[in-house]
């Protein structure tokens, strides 16, 4: 009778941890789909206006979610805090922009300020460091290649 009062035992206790394992993993799953859930909402939020650059304040305000919250949802999402991810975002809508520009004359420093970047050397350093060049190399190159 001692064994099986042990096996009933061991049952239960192996039932009772596998309900706990299984309870640990749904959260860790809810909390992916959630954040990826707020990081939409944060990026339609930022495409709704394309010629505003919105602070992450305004984003926490826009999705309804805290700093933190925000923070942890692009941390997990796309593995970088709200703020790289809107400058990445403008990086690239600048570069976009600069290569639309073929002789229409608008400056760097105008497609800079359109794009929420009011500090041009900072905005040229950012440029260099995601694209391997400057703002102006772009221009010229894309301009060299459009005469060939």
């Amino acid at each position: 009778m001692v064994v099986r009062c042990s096996t009933v035992v061991d049952e239960l206790l192996y039932d009772y941890l596998l309900t706990l394992l299984e309870a640990s993993q749904a959260p860790a799953y809810d909390q992916v789909t959630g954040a990826a859930k707020i990081v939409q909402e944060a990026e339609k939020s930022v495409s709704d206006s394309p010629d505003q650059a919105p602070a992450v304040g305004d984003l926490c305000q826009a999705v309804g979610v805290s700093r933190r919250t925000l923070n942890r949802a692009f941390q997990q999402t796309v593995g970088m805090g709200p703020a790289t991810y809107l400058r990445r975002m403008r990086l690239g809508a600048a570069r976009s922009s600069i290569l639309q520009s073929n002789g229409d004359g608008k400056t760097i420093s105008e497609i800079a300020i359109n794009h929420g970047f009011w500090h041009f050397s900072r905005f040229a350093e950012q440029y260099r460091e995601m694209f391997g060049e400057s703002p102006r190399e772009t221009r010229s190159r894309y301009l060299l290649g459009q005469a060939h």
